[in-house]
């Protein structure tokens, strides 16, 4: 591996609650593109992409970024490059929507001449215009998934994570998401967790599976013929 190369690799991942092995040995590495993550409800795909997005740390094994091992040095700039979509979101309930997009703008290290320009973009990619000065507590849950996608591709993030990103989004944005998971895998690393298989028909060009914590298949994959979880 080239040091500098956008690169995510996981070396022998190991994640425990109490006497739960959640996580058994997990060895693999991610590259730009669209990447599925598949297995069935307790495989071990949630504890994975709370691992990636920093949200928990394992209880044993390596996470390498661009060939270095993540650690409490450099994990604040891996942050900013991670754009990361969880399964329920609910974001600040007293923010309008347009005032959260702001907010992460700024956490994410945009400069005030970037975030306007930013913010707009976001909101027009998600046709958020009829809901930015409307507060997230007061949002459906299909728009807050929306406000979801828009906060976490703000940044322009080189690693993706897409927890059920359809979820309660209607056919037309989820068209409109397939278009932004396709341009973003020309360049970061997309990982998308789904149940719905359709959604990533011409898009995911490799399938992770999980089983009981274990990595079951690695490979290429043509999800017309696929079945999995």
């Amino acid at each position: 591996m080239i040091a500098g190369d956008t690169a995510l690799d996981f070396v022998e991942l190991r994640k425990r609650f109490g006497q739960h092995e959640a996580l058994k040995g997990i060895s693999t590495s991610l590259r730009p593109g669209v990447t599925a993550l598949l297995g069935p409800n307790g495989a071990g795909k949630s504890t994975l992409m709370h691992i990636i997005a920093t949200i928990s740390s394992p209880t044993s094994g390596e996470v390498r970024w661009r060939g270095e091992r993540l650690t409490s040095k450099n994990i604040d700039r891996f942050r900013r490059e991670l754009g990361y979509v969880p399964q329920q979101f609910a974001g600040y309930p007293q923010l309008t929507v347009g005032e959260f997009i702001r907010y992460i703008g700024r956490l994410r290290g945009l400069s005030s001449g970037d975030l306007r320009g930013r913010v707009e973009r976001s909101i027009e990619s998600f046709a958020l215009q009829p809901f930015v000065r409307t507060r997230m507590g007061a949002c459906s849950p299909g728009t807050l998934q929306r406000v979801a996608l828009a906060q976490a591709l703000i940044a322009d993030p080189t690693v993706l994570l897409l927890d059920e990103p359809t979820a309660g989004v209607d056919p037309n944005n989820r068209n409109a998401l397939g278009d932004v998971m396709r341009d973003a895998g020309k360049r970061a690393i997309v990982l998308v967790c789904t149940h719905i298989l359709s959604d990533l028909d011409g898009l995911a060009t490799r399938a992770i599976v999980l089983e009981d914590g274990r990595l079951a298949s690695d490979s290429p994959t043509n999800f017309e013929s696929a079945n999995y979880g």
